[in-house]
């Protein structure tokens, strides 16, 4: 069985950016236009926070090292058994009858398989 950790890391694309910042335009607008006036201090929070996904996505859209979308997987090796040790390991087991033959070839397959 194979128990390594994988890491996603997603970046929406620049089309996703551009659609999100205009929504959160809109919310700005909006915000300034009918929030404040009518809620307070609520109105300005949720103004703020229209500004800051506006920002983050302007950022996302006119970054140059960006080109979105991007994934990337990332694998955690850091815990696993090379093949080699893991074969090392089970003929030690097989050597001293802690399996049996059948046992060990099972075993053996699968290592082979996970390479």
């Amino acid at each position: 069985m194979n128990n390594n950790r994988r890491r996603i890391y997603y970046r929406p694309s620049k089309m996703q950016g551009i659609i999100t910042g205009i929504i959160s335009g809109f919310f700005v607008i909006l915000g300034i236009t009918v929030v404040i006036p009518n809620a307070g201090l609520f109105g300005i929070v949720w103004t703020l926070v229209a500004v800051f996904i506006g920002v983050s996505n302007l950022r996302m859209v006119l970054g140059k090292k960006y080109a979105g979308p991007e994934v990337y997987i990332e694998d955690d090796m850091s815990g696993a058994e090379s093949a080699e040790a893991r074969f090392e390991k089970l003929q030690r087991l097989y050597d001293s009858r802690m399996i049996t033959q059948e046992e060990f070839e099972a075993k053996r397959a699968e290592i082979l398989r996970d390479i």
